[in-house]
């Protein structure tokens, strides 16, 4: 009977341990439940957040090589610009000495030096705007004063000075005569 009392108490305070075990294994399981719930909701934004600074960096580096294109691109705009009246003044060289009939071989070596200028500033994007025959456009032409003519009304007769287009961006308009009908 002492062995049946003691057996009984034995399971009953088994159990009883067993219940707090359980109770305090519960516990111990939804707190790290609640940790891992919590550690995959900051590991979600961590994941978020640096998906953010990938494509803020790629963005970034985007801009900043659209950037250095466009300065390379216009880097010589300056340049280009002190050197179109050194090309004005070989044109008007050119034009006053096929005029006065000057010596031909000096005319061909003027021509041959305003030739190379040019060859070399379109190496560089730079295109100049000689539109005779062409219709007015404000936004690369200049008219200094309109003629009465036959032509088309807005035409381009006259050229007094040509512009200058430094890949697609006006550097100088082209100073132009146009035509008007009555």
């Amino acid at each position: 009977m002492f062995n049946t009392i003691f057996y009984k108490e034995n399971i009953y305070s088994y159990k009883r341990i067993e219940k707090k075990n359980n109770k305090l294994i519960q516990k111990i399981t939804d707190k790290l439940k609640s940790r891992i719930f919590y550690l995959e909701i900051e590991l979600e934004n961590s994941k978020n957040q640096t998906l953010k600074y990938i494509a803020d960096t790629k963005n970034y580096i985007r801009r900043a090589d659209k950037e250095l294109e466009k300065t390379r691109k216009f880097a010589i705009e300056k340049f280009i610009k002190e050197l179109i009246p050194v090309i004005d003044g070989l044109e008007k060289a050119f034009e006053l000495m096929k005029k006065e009939k000057i010596n031909n071989s000096h005319i061909e070596g003027l021509k041959l030096t305003l030739n190379m200028q040019l060859n070399v500033i379109k190496k560089f994007g730079v295109n100049q705007i000689n539109p005779i025959g062409k219709i007015f456009n404000p936004l690369c032409h200049e008219a200094l004063a309109t003629v009465k003519s036959l032509t088309n009304n807005n035409t381009i007769i006259d050229v007094l000075q040509k512009g200058y287009i430094l890949n697609d961006r006006l550097l100088r308009p082209a100073m132009v005569i146009v035509s008007k009908n009555n």
